[in-house]
């Protein structure tokens, strides 16, 4: 089945659901040259729609299989047109991203059905109105409920993520050989952007480089910091292809490996490895799967600094469901792809983040990025 299909699947007969995020039309379309603010979909139980404004006529693709082209110069118009053809009695909304003057727009037409009985037409109503004839329409809230389709990757989403990997993975490779002492972590920041743009990809987010001291701030934004011999360096990074992210995290080492970070990196290393061999073994609690790496954190004595979930899901997005942490009731399934990134973050010294991404399959797990990561290969000679 496709992606609208799946969605027609959740929706009852004479429902139809009034698609405005963004990422949610570029999921389900698999579209993505209109501008966010002249694009919406409209989807039946047996009918979809993809509804443009007439200065992107231009842009619209050709051949659509599973979706009907409007082209409008008037959303309201058109929109009025389509739910009295398809006798819709209820419309979905999504209510993170519907603006107050689409909902308006609904409740408008909501009240001019209601008022149909009436043999004078209710001012502002148009195409709904019929005279003499009633009836009501339900406006209803939704929340992620296209979210929760796109949890569970397909195989095209999963071949785009594949690929991201595989730049990210050649980022880490050639960064290796270029960072050295003397590097600010700009400089740096630089490096790994410039090498996934000339490699045909974007970034997944913003690029976090961090050395030294300031290893210890979870989202430090690179600065103008020279990279010191002996500094832990983190490099949070993810390349995105044919709009799909990846995310990765590793630690470099410049010179040496200091003892302090050496006992450090192997615990983070060590509840990693233990999280993704009970994912291996077959585990889909994301609580307890949280609980096993957080765990072996605990017991070392640094319950206190390791203040993040230990994982999430990603995709069209950098952060979607499910999650992994101590509070989810997330129970993971195939076609799920998650982080398990632990770490420890020590202020005024230093943070160690170890981060991988998993695809989850029926019996055992991929590991997606395939970076090295034992301590012999972060440092940095």
């Amino acid at each position: 089945m496709g992606r609208i299909a799946n969605l027609q699947g959740l929706i009852k007969r004479n429902q139809g659901i009034y698609v405005t995020n963004p990422i949610n039309i570029l999921y389900l379309t698999n579209f993505k040259d209109f501008d966010d603010k002249q694009g919406r979909v409209f989807i039946n139980k047996d009918s979809a729609f993809l509804i443009f404004d007439t200065r992107e006529k231009g842009q619209i693709p050709s051949i659509y299989k599973d979706i009907n082209i409007v082209i409008t110069g008037s959303f309201k118009d058109d929109l009025e047109k389509i739910i009295k053809k398809e006798k819709n009695k209820e419309i979905l909304v999504e209510s993170k991203n519907i603006s107050l003057h689409e909902f308006d727009f609904f409740k408008d037409l909501q009240e001019c059905i209601l008022l149909g009985k009436a043999k004078i037409p209710p001012q502002g109503c148009t195409r709904l109105y019929t005279p003499g004839v009633g009836g009501t329409i339900k406006i209803k809230k939704t929340v992620d409920l296209i979210e929760k389709l796109r949890e569970i990757k397909d195989q095209e989403e999963v071949k785009n993520i594949k690929k991201a990997c595989l730049l990210t993975d050649k980022t880490f490779e050639y960064v290796k050989k270029k960072i050295k002492v003397g590097l600010t972590e700009k400089e740096t920041e630089y490096l790994i952007q410039d090498f996934i743009r000339r490699n045909g990809g974007d970034l997944s987010f913003d690029t976090i480089i961090a050395s030294g001291p300031n290893s210890a701030n979870i989202h430090h934004k690179p600065a103008d910091r020279k990279i010191k011999k002996g500094d832990p360096v983190m490099l949070d990074f993810g390349a995105k292809i044919n709009y799909y992210m990846s995310d990765i995290t590793r630690m470099l080492f410049i010179g040496e490996a200091k003892p302090f970070f050496k006992k450090i990196y192997s615990i983070v290393l060590k509840a990693q490895k233990l999280a993704i061999k009970d994912l291996k073994n077959g585990d889909r609690d994301s609580k307890r799967i949280d609980a096993i790496a957080r765990n072996v954190i605990d017991r070392e004595g640094y319950a206190n600094n390791f203040s993040h979930s230990l994982g999430h899901s990603f995709g069209l997005e950098i952060h979607e469901n499910p999650r992994l942490n101590p509070k989810s009731e997330d129970k993971l399934v195939q076609g799920n792809i998650v982080t398990v990134e632990p770490g420890i973050y020590i202020e005024g010294k230093g943070g160690i983040r170890i981060e991988d991404d998993i695809l989850i399959k029926e019996k055992g797990v991929e590991i997606l990025t395939k970076s090295p990561k034992e301590l012999r290969n972060m440092v940095i000679k």
